[in-house]
């Protein structure tokens, strides 16, 4: 699985406490990862995951270039129910190993292969699977942002 590690917030967070790939080179729950790297364009990437993100989330968010952020448009029960519907259609059809591990990744990861690094206070926390977003965006509030920090490429 190859995709990003995202640094996201609820305030603004200073380059200064930015991640990269080499907060990552020690941390114990990625010694099976086949490598971790820092991006060569921020830019590219922040568009690349906000398009992304804005996509996935069915009108949950919408991206404000100048200012880097994402807001919170509301809509999380019905992308929700629409995911649980997935999960359960995906559930009653599983016959075969892969089927199983899909689903487990439709669980775990309901937003995709991303990784999130919570930033609430500078320090940054270590890759969170999807599921985290999850919770997270079940208690936002309509208008709320989301500020980007930096990202990491990843490879498990």
């Amino acid at each position: 699985m190859h995709s990003r590690i995202i640094q996201i917030s609820t305030s603004p967070i200073s380059e200064e406490n930015y991640i990269s790939a080499s907060d990552y080179y020690e941390y114990e729950n990625t010694s099976d990862w086949d490598y971790v790297a820092d991006i060569d364009d921020r830019a590219d990437d922040l568009k690349w995951v906000a398009k992304d993100m804005v996509n996935m989330g069915k009108g949950m968010f919408t991206f404000n270039e100048k200012d880097e952020t994402l807001t919170y448009n509301g809509g999380f029960d019905e992308w929700k129910e629409e995911w649980s519907s997935k999960v359960s259609d995906y559930a009653q059809k599983a016959d075969n190993n892969s089927s199983y591990w899909k689903l487990k990744d439709l669980v775990i990861n309901p937003f995709g292969d991303y990784l999130f690094s919570y930033d609430d206070d500078g320090c940054g926390d270590y890759e969170k699977s999807g599921y985290f977003l999850f919770e997270f965006v079940s208690q936002l509030k309509k208008g709320d942002k989301l500020y980007f920090g930096n990202f990491v490429d990843y490879h498990i």
